[in-house]
């Protein structure tokens, strides 16, 4: 039986899912007007419009969905549903996080009883059932190296796809100050594009325990990218996620130097700026803020105002909110963007996007699943020190980072979150030390002699397969 870290890469494999998932995300988040030239925008008008969103434009898509999102998600179930069906990878079964998840997912599809808008909200839980189902038939088809491998090609492929699309529009111009590198999205959401490419080369990296030099590039461009995009948020969750991950599997030696100089470090960094003559305060503003002009950090700025905005629907339905993803009609998209003078897509906080959306109950029930999913994950990789599981960890962290800011990880509808789920997905149902097993193939002559030796040698359960007991 070969052990997962001497087990071969299923190339094939992951290039047809690439091909298939990558195909139906990028599809669905894409806007390709600009690039097939079917806008009568200007090259600066639609860059304007990429950062800020139009609200008409913003809630008929809210309302009605475009005609490839109606078609994609579909198929990611159907295409789930397949490999759930056929995947040959054996996983554990968690039972409080799984019972964790049938209450929290319960509660969305019941949120349909109680909607302002039920057929709307019906339409939301139909997507979510949709997705999930993509989501566990792509873990139950997959090995966690594996997944780290198709998350690199996917996003790598997103990202550089921007490129390819802002060069064609003549957009590609990072040497003008006002610019954000945003492709063919929004440049937040590009960004998410950049940290799922960075964290997945960092999964590789510390899989293959060395950063060859094709790594180190590819790890490199996406630090360069995600500063292009000018996110101040990402940047930092990234490299967070990326520093408590290490950690985690760091020595002695190496922790106390890092809980030591990372600190020092960071004292020293913002001394020489603040103590530099050639380094004002108003310079170092703007390098805090990645160059972002004053009329583009209402990202940040006005974040709080919407939490403030946000309150007052949360007091009028307190216990269980007004829907699963239906709070943000295209009617409170425009009364809020009137009051607080900006485009509001959604709360950009996943807590008070949860709330409003499933009340005090499912914000119970969402904060104790991905706290169980959390610990568990970071507790195997801990003790197990299985390489391959830093890739969820890293994710993990910067999912909650990003969720003091972003919405996105309310649910696992956009590439970067459904990768971020899958891969938690799979850490969490591992069934022993090694990140995946095969299957037992021995010879009756081979078999174990006796009752406890049997039981050392069963596989632990698993999707359709019966356990004799724990391995020891």
């Amino acid at each position: 039986m070969l052990s997962p870290a001497d087990r071969p890469i299923n190339r094939p494999l992951i290039a047809m899912l690439a091909i298939v998932f990558g195909g139906i995300f990028f599809v669905n988040e894409q806007n390709f007007d600009m690039v097939l030239g079917r806008t009568h925008l200007t090259r600066e008008e639609y860059r304007e419009n990429s950062y800020t969103a139009d609200i008409d434009d913003a809630g008929e898509h809210i309302a009605s969905g475009s005609a490839l999102r109606r078609v994609a998600f579909p198929l990611l179930g159907l295409i789930g549903g397949v490999l759930l069906l056929n995947g040959r990878r054996r996983h554990g079964y968690n039972v409080p996080v799984i019972i964790a998840a049938m209450l929290f997912y319960g509660m969305c599809l019941a949120s349909v009883l109680w909607s302002e808008m039920p057929n709307f909200t019906a339409k939301r839980v139909i997507v979510l059932g949709m997705t999930l189902f993509g989501l566990a038939g792509l873990a139950r088809s997959v090995t966690l190296r594996e997944l780290i491998v198709l998350s690199a090609v996917v996003s790598t492929g997103f990202v550089l796809a921007s490129v390819l699309a802002e060069l064609k529009m003549g957009m590609f111009t990072p040497w003008q100050g006002n610019y954000r590198f945003a492709g063919m999205v929004h440049p937040n959401t590009q960004a998410s594009y950049c940290a799922t490419m960075a964290l997945s080369l960092f999964g590789l990296a510390m899989m293959r325990r060395k950063l060859t030099p094709w790594l180190a590039t590819l790890l490199a461009l996406s630090f360069a990218f995600m500063f292009l995009t000018k996110s101040r948020s990402t940047m930092v969750g990234v490299m967070l996620s990326m520093f408590v991950a290490w950690f985690f599997t760091a020595n002695r030696e190496r922790r106390f130097m890092a809980l030591v100089g990372g600190p020092l470090a960071a004292l020293a960094i913002v001394t020489a700026f603040a103590l530099s003559s050639q380094i004002g305060q108003d310079d170092l503003g703007k390098t805090a803020a990645l160059g972002r002009e004053d009329e583009q950090l209402g990202g940040l700025n006005g974040r709080v105002p919407l939490w403030w905005y946000c309150l007052t629907p949360i007091s009028r339905r307190p216990a269980f909110g007004y829907g699963y993803d239906s709070f943000w009609s295209p009617d409170e998209m425009q009364k809020a963007t009137a009051e607080l003078s900006w485009t509001i897509p959604n709360s950009h906080n996943v807590l008070i996007e949860v709330q409003l959306n499933l009340g005090l109950v499912g914000l119970i029930l969402f904060v104790t699943l991905t706290s169980l999913v959390i610990v568990q994950v970071c507790r195997r990789l801990l003790i197990e020190k299985d390489m391959a599981l830093t890739f969820p960890v890293a994710f993990a962290i910067f999912g909650v980072t990003n969720s003091i800011f972003e919405a996105a990880f309310s649910q696992p509808s956009g590439m970067e979150t459904f990768f971020a789920y899958c891969s938690l997905v799979v850490a969490v149902m591992l069934p022993s030390r090694s990140a995946e097993l095969e299957p037992l193939e021995s010879s009756p002559a081979e078999a174990p002699a006796n009752r406890l030796a049997r039981r050392r040698h069963a596989p632990l359960s698993g999707w359709g397969r019966p356990s004799l007991g724990r391995s020891t």
